[in-house]
C-alpha cells in the first residue's frame, strides 16, 4: 500500500471525552492509526488549529509519532504568532 501524502483530522471537544487532553490524544490517536494502516511509523505536524472548541490536526509521515505536547507546542507557536501580526520570532 502506498502511503498518503497528508492526513488530516477535525473534531469538536465534548464533554464524554472527559478532559481536553484525552480528546487531543483520541484525535491523535486516529491519526496514528491511519498512518500505521499505510505502513507509516510516525507523523509530524503540518498545520493545527484549535477554535471555538474544534482542534484540526493535518500531518505528514515521519519516523516518531507525534504528541501531544507537539500539538501544544505548535499551537501556541501559531497563537504567539498570531498576537505578533504573523511575524516569525527573531
Amino acid at each position: 500500500m502506498t502511503p498518503p501524502l497528508r492526513v488530516a483530522a477535525i473534531d469538536r471537544f465534548d464533554p464524554s471525552y472527559g478532559t481536553q487532553a484525552r480528546f487531543v490524544d483520541a484525535l491523535i490517536g486516529e491519526v496514528a492509526l491511519t498512518w500505521r494502516e499505510a505502513g507509516v511509523k510516525g507523523e509530524r505536524l503540518i498545520e493545527a488549529d484549535w477554535t471555538d472548541g474544534v482542534l484540526f490536526l493535518l500531518t505528514g509521515a515521519d519516523a516518531r509519532p507525534l504528541t501531544r505536547a507537539a500539538v501544544r507546542q505548535f499551537l501556541k507557536a501559531s497563537q504567539d504568532a498570531k498576537r505578533r501580526g504573523g511575524r516569525k520570532a527573531a
